[in-house]
């Protein structure tokens, strides 16, 4: 009997020792794999001519749209599926030396039997590794990016809930190496606020404010933001446009009423440099246009006294 009692306590011992060795060991892996989380706007880089911010729940045919036509192979199935994984995606398009380029960045969860199903060298996917240095780094970090042969774009997870898209995505990387805290600018205060709506912000207006509003600018408006409304599957855009010289305001608040005449919209001064743009109704290819068109022409203008000048920017 005390044998028995004997070989039952050490059974028992190598039981609770084996446990032990198993929860301490998840206990450390748990900690390897624990990252500080990153803002995903903060990798953006701040001299895009426009910034936009998209809830996906909220707006997931426009979305899977948008992604299908940006990431070459990406059926319809799929583009919809990842979208299903995507919390909020900020995107910034455009500078005045590159009116094509584009940065993505968005807060995910995507599982890996999910990247497996689409993101893999069948469909045409390949790997690449990408070292960077930080100085919030003792060693050079390394990330794992996704390329095609038949498209510009790169896309990377620097960690599980972010995925980065971009022609050039070390400028991201470098910004989640170096855990980069988001710019105090008016353009990222606007797109941080929570909101169901997709918000924009426009720092050089040129072509984006003429397909938005379907007229041709022709004063010195210096910034553009709003929101993108989805009622019944229409979108509806509530803008402000930001001039410098008050006196430009009042003449430009009739052009637009006189242009904005048969659409429904609403044209009102808001204040003594801002004009609101109400209840403008827009499609989805104007939208998606934001994603794919050049972002911007280079013609800007300004007011001098009573006249107007048209100016290049270089």
């Amino acid at each position: 009997m005390s044998i028995i009692c004997c070989k039952k306590n050490k059974s028992n011992f190598f039981i609770l020792a084996a446990l032990s060795l198993s929860l301490l060991a998840f206990s450390c892996k748990t900690l390897q794999v624990e990252e500080e989380k990153c803002n995903p706007l903060s990798l953006l880089s701040t001299d895009s001519s426009i910034y936009v911010k998209v809830p996906v729940e909220n707006h997931r045919e426009l979305t899977g749209m948008i992604l299908q036509t940006q990431l070459t192979g990406l059926s319809e199935k799929n583009a919809y599926t990842l979208t299903g994984y995507v919390d909020e995606l900020y995107a910034g398009l455009g500078i005045v030396s590159d009116r094509s380029r584009l940065e993505v960045s968005a807060s995910v969860n995507v599982p890996e039997i999910a990247k497996k199903s689409f993101l893999t060298k069948k469909y045409g996917w390949q790997k690449k590794a990408v070292s960077i240095e930080s100085e919030a780094l003792p060693l050079p970090r390394v990330y794992e990016v996704l390329y095609r042969s038949d498209s510009p774009l790169n896309l990377c997870f620097p960690s599980s809930d972010i995925l980065c898209c971009a022609k050039s995505i070390e400028p991201l990387l470098t910004k989640h190496a170096a855990k980069a805290e988001v710019a105090q600018t008016d353009c990222y205060e606007w797109l941080s606020q929570d909101s169901q709506d997709i918000l924009f912000y426009i720092t050089r207006p040129g072509q984006y404010l003429t397909a938005l509003i379907g007229s041709q600018v022709s004063v010195g408006v210096k910034s553009v933001w709003g929101s993108l409304t989805c009622s019944d599957k229409k979108y509806f855009v509530e803008m402000y446009l930001y001039l410098p010289e008050k006196k430009a305001v009042k003449p430009f608040v009739n052009v637009l009423k006189l242009s904005m005449g048969m659409t429904g919209a609403k044209v009102s001064q808001y204040d003594d440099n801002t004009i609101k743009l109400s209840n403008l109704s827009v499609e989805y290819k104007q939208i998606e246009n934001l994603f794919t068109r050049d972002p911007i022409t280079g013609k800007h203008f300004r007011v001098e006294g009573e006249k107007i000048y048209s100016e290049n920017k270089k």
